[in-house]
């Protein structure tokens, strides 16, 4: 499969990249962990968003899924547009029972498929709910410092990622929509790219990148095996 150039490389480097970092009052209050939010602006933190949802859009009228659908396996072109990357776990079968004992990235994977192996275009749902709450944190790791055996468990009691600071209500709310325990009751790809368009299209500031606040933990080891689980 050939893919563009992606001048601007994967996302999650992106993101964190962006974060602009201490601010004069920070020097003034000798607090050197409080930041400016970013140079990215909210609509186009919803717009790299939208371009997400609508390749997995593509994907999900073709019945293949993704299966590894994180910030670091999205590519930005020069112009910032997103594509999705990296289907070396994809599968083009409409559901997939994960049979083998590899291990999987279990800070984006959906409670059934961490649960069962079963793998759906649903599943994929709630991993961009994932992927939204790294694009609003600027690259935050989900669960930081979270083993798999305990998520796992605290998903089942109902625990979700919390609201970042800079989030408006409504675009948590799409979030959480994604985490629905019964994938069913999760929303469409289509879905997601109609609520996106119209968030870009109205005067709310959805993620808020002026205001000084303490951005999202980045897990020094966040990229190593501790990431994966059986």
């Amino acid at each position: 499969m050939a893919l563009e150039l992606a001048a601007n490389g994967d996302l999650l480097k992106y993101l964190r990249k962006s974060r602009v970092f201490v601010t004069e009052r920070a020097y003034a209050n000798m607090r050197p962990e409080v930041h400016t939010a970013s140079n990215l602006s909210p609509v186009m933190l919803l717009r790299i968003a939208c371009d997400v949802a609508s390749g997995m859009e593509h994907l999900a009228a073709r019945g293949v899924i993704h299966r590894d659908l994180a910030a670091r396996n999205v590519l930005l072109t020069d112009n910032l547009i997103a594509k999705v990357a990296d289907f070396g776990l994809s599968r083009g079968e409409g559901i997939y029972v994960q049979k083998s004992g590899k291990a999987v990235p279990f800070r984006s994977t959906a409670i059934e498929a961490l649960s069962t192996k079963t793998y759906t275009t649903e599943s994929d749902v709630w991993s961009f709910g994932i992927l939204l709450w790294e694009i609003v944190t600027l690259g935050g790791t989900p669960y930081s410092g979270m083993k798999s055996r305990l998520l796992l468990r605290r998903l089942h009691e109902g625990y979700r990622l919390p609201k970042p600071r800079n989030c408006e209500d409504a675009l948590y709310h799409m979030m959480k929509s994604c985490w629905e325990l019964l994938p069913t009751d999760r929303p469409t790809f289509s879905d997601l790219v109609q609520q996106l368009t119209g968030m870009m299209a109205d005067m709310t500031t959805y993620i808020n990148v002026d205001d000084d606040y303490e951005y999202e933990v980045v897990d020094s080891g966040d990229e190593d095996d501790d990431d994966f689980a059986m």
